[in-house]
C-alpha cells in the first residue's frame, strides 16, 4: 500500500495530499515528526538508519523519526514512528512537543514537529528500518556530531540547532 501525505502550504494548511514518493519526487512541502528519546539517567537514543533506506540511509539520527499520514495528527504520527520504529509504546500524553522547525534538504520539504519522551528502554527495533541504536551522554552525543555532522540526518541537525538545553550543552 502506497504511503499517502498530507501536502501543506508554510503555514502548514492542507492543500492536497500526494504519495511519499511524489512528494519527494517534486520537492512537495509535508509534515513529519522527530522523538528525542531519552531513558531514565537522561541519555538520548541514537539509532542508525538501515542502508536501504531510500532517504538518508546508512545516517545516524536521534532518536526516531517519520512522516505524519495524510489525516493523521502530529502526536499520533509521534507515537505511532516511536511504536514501530523502537517498539516503545507510550500514550500521547507522555510525549512532551518541543518546537516546530522547517527542513528544506532535498528530497525533504518539511515542516517537522519535535517531541521528547522518557522511558526505561526501548523494545525491538524494526529491521527494515533501523540498522541499530544505543543510549549515549548528551555531551558524548553533541561531540559525535560536532566531530562528524555528515553522518547525522538533516533533521537531526536542525532539531539540534534548535534544542536550548543547557543541562545538555
Amino acid at each position: 500500500m502506497k504511503e499517502v501525505l498530507d501536502v501543506v502550504d508554510q503555514n502548514d494548511t492542507v492543500i492536497g495530499q500526494a504519495e511519499r514518493e511524489e512528494c519527494h519526487k517534486d520537492f512537495l512541502r509535508h509534515r513529519a515528526i522527530q522523538v528525542f528519546v531519552l531513558d531514565l539517567r537522561g541519555r538520548i537514543f541514537v539509532q542508525k538508519r538501515t542502508k536501504t533506506k531510500d532517504v538518508f540511509p546508512g545516517l545516524y539520527e536521534a532518536s526516531c523519526s517519520g512522516h505524519v499520514q495524510a489525516g493523521e495528527a502530529y502526536l499520533q504520527a509521534a507515537a505511532r514512528e516511536l511504536a514501530e520504529e523502537l517498539g516503545v509504546t507510550h500514550k500521547e500524553h507522555d510525549l512532551k512537543e518541543l518546537f516546530t522547525f522547517k527542513l528544506r534538504v532535498k528530497p525533504e520539504h518539511e515542516i517537522v514537529k519535535q517531541y521528547i519522551v522518557q522511558c526505561e528502554c526501548v523494545g525491538e527495533l524494526q529491521k527494515e528500518e533501523v540498522e541499530s541504536g544505543e543510549f549515549v551522554d548528551w555531551e558524548e552525543f553533541i561531540l559525535r556530531v560536532e566531530k562528524n555532522p555528515k553522518k547525522f540526518t538533516p533533521a537531526c541537525i536542525a532539531a539540534l540547532e534548535k534544542y536550548e538545553a543547557p543541562q545538555h550543552r
